[in-house]
C-alpha cells in the first residue's frame, strides 16, 4: 500500500549489500579528505536541483554515511563530519532504529485518529507539525521499549548461539580428525 516492499525499493537492497562489501575492503583506506569531496558532491547535486525533494536523497546520505566509515581514523575532515554520528544521543537512535522502523506506522494511524478526533478544525500545517511532533514523541520511548524488551534479548540469544555453534563446530573438527585416524 505505501510501496515500502522490497520488490519496489530492490536497488537500495542491492546497494546495502554491495556496501557491506565495499566497507569490508575500502575501512580505513579511503583518500583523505574523501568526506569532504562527497559532502561537495553531494551539496553540488542538491544546488543544482534546486534543493527540490530528489529520488536521490537516500543515495545521498548512503553515500556520506559510508565515505566516513571508510575514512581514515586520522582524517580530519571525517572527525568533524562524524561528530554528530558519534554523539550518544544519535548511538542511541541508532540502537533502537529498527523498533522505530516497526513502530512508527502504527503510532502514526494512532496519533492521526486522536488529532481528527480530538483537534479537528486544524488546518493542513498545523495538522502536518502536530502530527509529526506526536509522532516522534510516541514513537520513541515505545521504541525503546520496543528494542529492551524484545530486539535485544534476542540479539544476545542470538549471539550466544553463535558462540555455541563456533565453540561446537570447532570440538567437532579435532573429534573428526582422530576418528579418521583412527580407520
Amino acid at each position: 500500500m505505501y510501496g515500502a516492499a522490497l520488490p519496489f525499493h530492490v536497488e537500495f537492497f542491492f546497494i546495502g549489500g554491495a556496501s557491506y562489501f565495499l566497507y569490508k575492503y575500502a575501512r580505513g583506506r579511503a583518500p583523505r579528505a574523501l568526506p569532504v569531496v562527497v559532502l561537495a558532491g553531494v551539496l553540488l547535486l542538491l544546488l543544482v536541483t534546486r534543493g527540490r525533494p530528489h529520488a536521490l536523497a537516500p543515495v545521498y546520505v548512503w553515500a556520506l554515511i559510508l565515505t566516513l566509515l571508510c575514512a581514515r581514523p586520522d582524517d580530519r575532515s571525517r572527525e568533524w563530519l562524524a561528530r554528530p554520528l558519534e554523539h550518544p544521543w544519535a548511538q542511541a537512535l541508532g540502537r533502537v532504529s529498527y523498533s522505530v522502523y516497526l513502530a512508527h506506522l502504527p503510532l502514526l494511524a494512532v496519533v492521526q485518529f486522536g488529532l481528527l478526533n480530538l483537534a479537528p478544525g486544524l488546518d493542513r500545517v498545523q495538522h502536518a507539525c502536530l502530527l509529526f511532533g506526536g509522532t516522534v514523541l510516541v514513537t520513541l520511548p515505545v521504541a525503546s521499549v520496543l528494542y529492551a524488551t524484545i530486539e535485544a534479548p534476542f540479539i544476545r540469544w542470538g549471539n550466544a548461539l553463535a558462540l555455541a555453534w563456533a565453540g561446537r563446530s570447532s570440538a567437532v573438527g579435532p573429534a573428526r580428525a582422530r576418528a579418521a585416524s583412527w580407520s
